[in-house]
């Protein structure tokens, strides 16, 4: 697929919530992927992701017979990706009227590095850059990270945490940001968001709606809302 142009979004303001998508999926790119009658089809089967195994629209008032003659074909489920909502009513609508069930919403949520950098809390703590090849799944390493065509960084806190921070131009996307339970409410996280903020003028993160843990992190650490997505499945 075509990369998002570096010199859209800046720090100035928040980027256009299509141009996040597009980002995203750059970003996080699936093992096969193909950008037919105006969807970006996508399917890697060895990461059971609805991110990397659904159709993400690149226009508005497309027709669905190329996403299911896609998974049909695959012998898999027509799964959407209906982002942003705000913009895709009228292909929501049509896929609800179709009987598509929806399912895994999600918020994606935005920040300025300077926000992050303000709302991060100074405490002790070591975050260092490590290689995010050497990252635990395999499966991610194989056949997300080693695809991605964009600057893929990884940081982590000894055995405390670890974070992958995905740039593409401008922005820069948080992805599997984990902190091991025991270190939980320290400010490892906190001290991961800060460090995945020395990258890049802004950074987006999806955080699916009923995640009220991470919706609070994010909040804290100065993230807001941009936009939402839902998935719908072909019954």
């Amino acid at each position: 697929m075509p990369a998002p142009d570096p010199a859209a979004p800046r720090s100035a303001s928040p980027p256009d919530p299509f141009f996040l998508e597009r980002a995203a999926a750059a970003a996080w790119p699936a093992a096969v992927a193909e950008e037919r009658e105006g969807w970006l089809l996508r399917a890697t089967p060895r990461v059971p992701h609805r991110r990397n195994n659904s159709a993400l629209p690149l226009g508005r008032d497309l027709e669905v017979g190329a996403v299911e003659a896609f998974y049909e074909a695959r012998g898999e489920d027509a799964l959407i990706a209906v982002a942003p909502i705000e913009s895709l009513g009228p292909l929501d609508a049509d896929l609800e009227r179709r009987g598509w069930a929806a399912e895994g919403a999600t918020d994606v949520l935005v920040a300025s590095a300077a926000t992050v950098a303000a709302a991060t809390e100074a405490s002790p703590g070591r975050v260092e850059p490590v290689d995010p090849m050497a990252w635990p799944n395999e499966a991610v390493r194989t056949e997300v990270l080693a695809r991605s065509r964009d600057e893929v960084l990884a940081f982590a806190e000894g055995q405390l945490g670890a974070v992958l921070c995905i740039r593409t131009g401008d922005v820069a996307g948080v992805f599997r940001l984990h902190v091991a339970p025991q270190a939980r409410r320290t400010g490892v996280a906190s001290r991961l968001l800060a460090a995945c903020a020395r990258t890049t003028p802004t950074l987006y993160a999806q955080v699916e709606a009923d995640n009220e843990p991470a919706q609070r992190l994010f909040a804290k650490a100065g993230f807001a809302r941009s936009h939402g997505y839902h998935y719908r499945r072909r019954r």
